[in-house]
């Protein structure tokens, strides 16, 4: 007698079964089972024989969804072996949810049947997965072009290429060989390189077009003869027109009976001369004219253009023809040259695939769904297919498109242009249009929508109504946030609904909290007591308010309880690792980070793109720049600000003076050798271990974020070089194209940063990386800004066909120039996919959901309901709840925005930290180093030195008076302190730009600009500053605020140190021929005698090098004036004030050895022996701090001195005699003899 086992199968598959062989439609929402549904949706097919595991196809989104899939759908044929291989002969029993009991179940219906016939189905099926075919779509289309490229008219012999390299190498043939040939597009580029734009800017926007899908719009229709003769009209009207002609006109003018307003017509006025100065010289052409007014005129040209309408232009009529005329001219020339070039460019790429064999990831889809189509119903591709396959289950299908829906319905569903539908084929779409969140991506959920209504027609899909994730609170309060009958809903948009609320699929999952129900939802309600509050700080403060409940929960602070089986015991114990963030954005993320940092919790990030915009990969860039080419000064300076190596202050203050003796040198050459010989594998281990960047990351930070993607990146460039055998030189190149976007990776998630190895850690993540995942505690961090950014000028929407469906559609402009009824499609699609992803965030959540809220009195709080951030829709259902029964599952909790931030938990910090185990750390305990360590150490102590490891060595007396020395110093690292421009922050990133231009930049540039609106807004002066900016890291805020700072400096006057000396009127009027910049020096250091070198090797060791060596510095700036000469530096330093006293303070405390230093090498070097010739030649010191020289306030910002030729003796001796008790090793720091400082 056979044995009989009884399985239970899913209510999607009982439904399904019921459809009678039909296509149909799975809507999975949040935690109900979908792929539990797939797996035995398999399982059935190959126990009733319809099909062998070769013959139904699974398609799903993810190489990491596919891996997962076919793991489970095997585990679950294997798991119906087993427990049908246990029964005995005659033996009947019934499988339910794992559990295994004897007899039939009470009710047949919603149970199937494994007999012997089916086990032996199974066990071929299990023999034979590997033969599977659950894909990829990618990888489905792919299989398809290898295996079938004659059907696909295909080269036999095709290639697989990286689609951006080939998008960039079409773009570079066609700016080297089209464009010198086409009259046109020679004009178009000239005019986009005489806008003051780059070619680089212009190959990543050309990139852009080429991989757009839809169309690229508006399209620019120009016509140049008209623009001609536009400019010629409106620049000759200002050419000819007089300024105090106008004036009059404008005073006599009476609109209305009333003379126009006093400030109107200064205005006017101001800005029309400015317009009649400006074509006092008539520009030469259109692109001249327009230039001009775009530049130099932009300001007085958009005031009389927005004026069009005002009465002074309506009753000057050929004011306003002339303004007309020249907005002619505001067309856009990046669209203009991006659309003549490139249809070309999209052509030569495809006569290169045509030509090469070779395809892209994008390729592989389009290819088999083109081939399909013009082969139609009787094509041999076609044909192939359906008869390998004959059932197909298509996962996540709410984020296909349109392409991929035409390759399902044309293989299973048929029916196209005329022809029959397929009888013996059959789909399964399974999906969640409330999940629909990757528009940006391609996703189109109009498609699956229409795909839905192809299948099902009037019928309902199928839905999963219960969820096995999350616990009844909180799968009640987001039934209740979402639910569609109430008055205060929450449209998820497009015709999508939450038509099916789900049950609790786990009854028994119950949260508690003190002996009481847990609440679903604890509501963060954010209150502040000030009248304004920006996004900025609204972000920040809830940024606060997560780290402080974060950190009360890991302390037991109202952390729930939960059974992790049906009546068994609480588990109440909340760890980091238990917890996740959602953030809208990665910017959000990081605020977050830096809250939760300061609570000393252990966070890492998961799932946030943005590898190659992080600093861990401008370092990689950095040190490979660096390897490159070890003797180039400034590529040698940016690695050594890297995280790869280990700076002493006095190195960190004068990169320049670093020796090729010193270690960090050697080791940077080291690392150029193995770089040179392709010793990849060893380099790359090198820089995480041997750097000791490894031990510094780990012990300076509480995330594990920054080491996570150093090791990352040197993994990915070593795939590189393993794919391709490059140069160091190529390997920089290929991560320069990653960093600026124009390649990536290959792979699904080249840019997407890991998960850092500390497991136990908040997880902080988008809300699009959440999808499909899970955890206990859930925080959610809303954007709160405007649906659409007004200044973007890039949106992607879809807009109806006159034939039915929506088109994609990419817009390149203003909002305001779209056609009729676009902006509101734009704008109700954008909503519908921030709801949608709000839907998504919601629902992750297993035992506990955090939302922030806000009172309506709020001033953050937004009742804008078109632009406001749809979050605000919760925020309005969390209100409306408070009055329902549904308010239960909601707990409120205060959070004070304007609550300073806690200090750092010091012990949170280093119990955090003593978890962290590193081998041979214990070494680095200053008793157990050996000699030979510290005779490195000494070796590098004194080669070659600088001003700052002196400074650090000696004490402080000598240049400046002692009361000078007791004025408080400017804190430079505390912004807080400091009376500064936001935009402009300190540190050494935006020092190094600073001092770049004022290195390379002609000083009596200033001249050529009537002030100083004018010179910021000069475009090539912005290109020259951008420069230097970019090449030193510095934050892009910093430009104009830089450039307003190196114009106001050459402007100021200058005072001389000695009284009576005669005035520089302002340093632009410095004689070019008698000026040096970046002078360098070298002072020798004595050699100790040899009494005193035995002395230094007992007690450091025999190993110890004693030797002389040099002083390196740099000079920024000397110049003669009046016969004198004169050294000066550039300060870029955060001070209280820039008054005289301050500085004064300010230099003794930081910059006095320095200053003595220097002034002593000068003496040497320009050979001064004795007082006459200092008293004749040397006419004193500055320092110049850019900040604050202004010249309405002569005399701030510069600090200015000379010492007397006595003093100069003094520190020449005393600078000798600190420099042999340093060498010796002295701890004593004794005075040492000599004359006595007199006040400067």
């Amino acid at each position: 007698m056979m044995a009989t086992l009884y399985y239970k199968k899913p209510d999607a598959l009982v439904a399904l079964q019921q459809r009678e062989g039909r296509h149909a439609v799975i809507e999975a929402s949040a935690g109900t089972g979908k792929t539990y549904t797939i797996e035995h949706i398999v399982a059935d097919l190959l126990l009733r024989g319809e099909v062998k595991v070769n013959e139904v196809l699974v398609v799903t989104f993810t190489r990491a969804a596919t891996a997962d899939l076919k793991k489970k759908i095997r585990e679950r044929l294997q798991e119906l072996v087993r427990a049908w291989s246990a029964l005995e002969p005659g033996e009947v029993r019934t499988l339910d949810g794992g559990e295994s009991q004897a007899g039939e179940p009470a009710a047949l219906p919603g149970f199937g049947v494994v007999e012997a016939e089916g086990v032996e189905r199974l066990k071929m099926a299990l023999r034979s997965f590997d033969q599977a075919s659950i894909y990829t779509i990618h990888g489905f289309c792919q299989r398809i072009l290898v295996e079938h490229a004659f059907a696909n008219k295909r080269l036999l012999e095709q290639e697989h290429v990286d689609g951006d390299q080939l998008v960039y190498r079409a773009i570079s043939e066609a700016l080297r060989q089209d464009v010198p040939a086409d009259p046109e597009l020679r004009y178009w580029l000239q005019a986009y390189l005489g806008a003051g734009k780059g070619l680089d800017t212009l190959r990543e926007t050309l990139a852009g077009y080429v991989k757009t899908r839809g169309e690229y719009l508006p399209r620019v229709q120009v016509n140049l003869d008209a623009l001609a003769a536009s400019a010629q009209e409106g620049g000759a009207y200002f050419a000819a027109l007089e300024g105090a002609a106008f004036d009059e006109e404008l005073d006599a003018l009476r609109p209305g009976g009333k003379k126009v307003h006093g400030t109107t017509r200064n205005a006017f006025k101001k800005h029309v001369r400015a317009m009649i100065e400006g074509f006092s010289s008539p520009p030469a052409g259109v692109l001249e004219t327009k230039a001009l007014l775009e530049g130099a005129l932009a300001a007085p040209f958009k005031y009389l253009a927005g004026k069009k309408e005002h009465d002074v232009l309506v009753h000057m009529p050929e004011l306003l023809r002339a303004v007309e005329a020249l907005e002619e001219l505001s067309f856009d020339v990046e669209l203009c040259v991006v659309q003549a070039l490139g249809p070309q460019i999209a052509r030569r790429i495809e006569a290169i695939k045509q030509a090469e064999g070779v395809y892209t990831y994008e390729d592989m889809l389009t290819l088999v769904r083109d081939t399909l189509a013009a082969d139609g119903e009787h094509g041999e591709l076609l044909n192939v297919l359906r008869d390998r396959f004959s059932h197909a289950i298509i996962d996540e299908f709410q984020d296909t498109d349109e392409v991929q829906w035409e390759i399902f319905e044309r293989l299973f569903v048929g029916g196209l242009a005329g022809a029959a539908p397929t009888q013996a084929h059959r789909l399964v779409l399974i999906g969640d249009p409330k999940q629909a969140i990757y528009g940006f991506r391609g996703g189109d959920v109009h498609t699956y929508l229409r795909a839905r209504q192809r299948l099902l027609g009037e019928e309902a899909p199928i839905p999963l109504t219960q969820n096995f994730r999350s616990t009844p609170q909180v799968i009640g309060a987001y039934n209740a946030i979402f639910d569609q009958r109430a008055a205060q809903r929450v449209e998820l948009g497009e015709g999508i609904g939450y038509a099916h609320p789900v049950s609790a699929g786990k009854a028994w999952f119950e949260a508690e909290v003190e002996g009481q129900r847990a609440p679903g939802v604890r509501v963060l309600n954010l209150k502040s007591e000030r009248e304004k509050l920006s996004v900025s700080e609204l972000r920040k403060g809830l940024a606060r308010g997560i780290a402080t409940r974060v950190r009360g929960l890991l302390r037991g602070e109202g952390a729930p309880g939960y059974p992790q089986e049906p009546g068994g015991d609480l588990v109440g114990q909340v760890g980091p690792e238990d917890i996740y963030v959602l953030c809208r954005r990665r910017s959000d993320g990081l605020m977050v980070a830096e809250a939760l940092r300061s609570q000393g919790v252990p966070y890492a990030f998961l799932k946030m793109d943005g590898l190659f915009e992080t600093q861990e990969a401008r370092d990689v860039y950095d040190l490979l720049m660096a390897l490159v080419d070890p003797q180039d000064r400034s590529r040698r300076a940016r690695a050594w600000m890297t995280g790869f190596f280990e700076l002493e202050l006095g190195q960190l203050a004068n990169l320049e003076a670093v020796s090729e003796s010193e270690a960090i040198y050697q080791r940077l050459l080291r690392w150029a050798w193995l770089g040179e010989q392709r010793a990849y594998h060893a380099l790359f281990q090198e820089l995480i271990e041997a750097s000791g960047l490894m031990r510094r990351r780990l012990l300076l930070d509480v995330s594990e974020r920054e080491l996570t993607n150093y090791q990352h990146l040197l993994e990915l460039m070593a795939e590189e070089c393993t794919r391709e055998r490059l140069s160091m030189e190529e390997l920089a190149a290929r991560l320069k194209s990653y960093r600026e976007g124009r390649a990536m990776p290959e792979g699904e998630s080249g840019d997407q940063q890991r998960l850092e190895v500390e497991s136990k850690a908040v997880q902080i993540l988008t809300a699009h990386g959440s999808k499909g995942l899970q955890r206990g505690i859930v925080f959610v961090v809303p954007g709160f800004s405007d649906l659409i950014s007004s200044r973007r000028k890039d949106y992607a929407l879809k807009v109806p066909r006159e034939s039915g469906g929506m088109r994609p559609v990419r817009w390149v402009a203003s909002t305001s120039e779209m056609p009729p009824g676009w902006e509101e499609l734009l704008i109700e699609q954008t909503r519908a996919e921030a709801s949608r992803l709000n839907y998504v965030a919601l629902t992750r959540a297993e035992v506990m959901l955090y939302l922030p809220y806000l009172e309506a009195e709020s001033p953050a709080y937004s009742d804008n309901r078109d632009k406001r951030d749809p979050y605000f829709d919760v925020i309005d259902r969390l209100r409306a709840m408070r009055n329902e029964p549904t308010g239960a599952f909601l707990e409120w909790l205060d959070v004070d925005l304007d609550a300073r931030a806690r200090e750092v938990d010091l012990h949170q910090v280093q119990s955090t930290l003593g978890r962290v185990r590193l081998q041979g750390l214990e070494l680095l305990a200053e008793e157990r180093v050996a000699p030979d360590v510290l005779s490195t150490l000494m070796e590098r102590r004194w080669e070659v030195t600088s001003f700052s490891s002196l400074r650090g060595q000696v004490g402080g007396e000598g240049l400046l008076d002692e009361a000078a020395a007791e004025v408080e110093k400017g804190d430079d690292a505390r912004d807080d302190e400091v009376v500064f421009d936001p935009a402009f922050p300190g540190g050494m990133a935006t020092g190094n730009f600073v001092h770049g231009v004022l290195e390379t930049l002609e000083y009596a540039r200033v001249r050529d600009y009537a002030d100083e609106a004018a010179w910021v807004a000069d475009e090539e002066l912005q290109a020259f500053f951008e420069q230097h900016r970019s090449s030193f890291g510095a934050d892009p805020s910093t430009l104009k605020p830089a450039m307003r700072a190196v114009y106001r400096t050459l402007l100021s006057r200058v005072e001389m140190p000695v009284a009576g000396e005669e005035a520089l009127e302002a340093l632009h009027r410095l004689n070019p021929e008698r000026v040096r910049r970046e002078l360098e020096f070298l002072f020798p250091i004595p050699e100790l005698c040899e009494e005193e070198a035995d002395g230094l090797r007992r007690k450091f060791g025999r190993g110890a090098r004693v030797q002389g060596g040099f002083v390196k510095g740099f000079v920024d700036l000397l110049f003669e004036h009046q016969g004198k000469i004169y050294f000066a530096d550039w300060k870029t330093n955060l001070v209280r004030s820039y008054d005289s006293p301050t500085l004064a303070g300010h230099v003794a405390a930081n910059y006095a050895e320095q200053a003595r230093l220097y002034t002593v090498a000068l003496c040497r070097v320009l050979d001064m022996t004795c007082e006459a010739e200092y008293e004749a030649r040397f006419g004193g010191l500055f320092y110049f701090y850019v900040r604050g020289m202004h010249p309405q306030r002569p005399g701030e910002g510069i600090y200015r001195a000379r010492p007397s030729w006595a003093q100069i003796v003094g520190f020449e001796r005393s600078l000798h005699e600190r420099i042999r008790r340093v060498k010796r090793g002295d701890e004593e720091r004794a005075p040492v003899p000599g004359p006595q400082a007199e006040p400067v």
